[in-house]
């Protein structure tokens, strides 16, 4: 199954996320109109946030900071997925692009693991590297799980 949050995603009978397809027209400009505003607003809160957390931690902390911050929206985007068909799709953009995309980082991660390879530091370079991914991975599927235990 592949996930892409840039189009809208519904749930199908066998339980699958699907693309619903191709961009509104007419009327249903409106609703993109309102997924734009609420893909801006949760940009804003999960860039707040995700600088809000990282001002709370000394200039030491920051790459566990991060890891923190991408672990917690990976977790948030596992836990959408068995609700995310009962949302619209404006509300379900804002939250998982908008927020998600903006308080989670690889960017960051990228930058963080070639300076501390390109200054000697391979190893803890190659640990955060995976310690993210793998945590991420777990985060997501822990979210997922938890989200779909809560909803049965």
């Amino acid at each position: 199954m592949v996930v892409s949050m840039t189009v809208p995603l519904r749930r199908s009978s066998h339980g699958a996320v699907e693309s619903q397809g191709t961009a509104p027209t007419g009327a249903s400009s409106i609703i993109s109109r309102v997924t734009v505003l609420l893909v801006a607003v949760g940009g804003v809160a999960g860039v707040l946030a995700r600088y809000g957390l990282g001002t709370t931690v000394s200039a030491n902390g920051a790459p566990w900071m991060i890891f923190a911050i991408n672990v917690a929206g990976s977790f948030l985007l596992g836990a959408m997925l068995p609700w995310s068909a009962q949302l619209s799709d404006p509300v379900r953009n804002g939250i998982a692009v908008g927020f998600c995309g903006g308080f989670t980082t690889f960017s960051t991660v990228s930058v963080q693991v070639f300076v501390d390879a390109k200054d000697g530091e391979t190893g803890f370079a190659l640990l955060y590297l995976a310690a993210t991914i793998v945590c991420g991975l777990l985060a997501a599927a822990l979210g997922y799980y938890a989200s779909r235990a809560v909803a049965s």
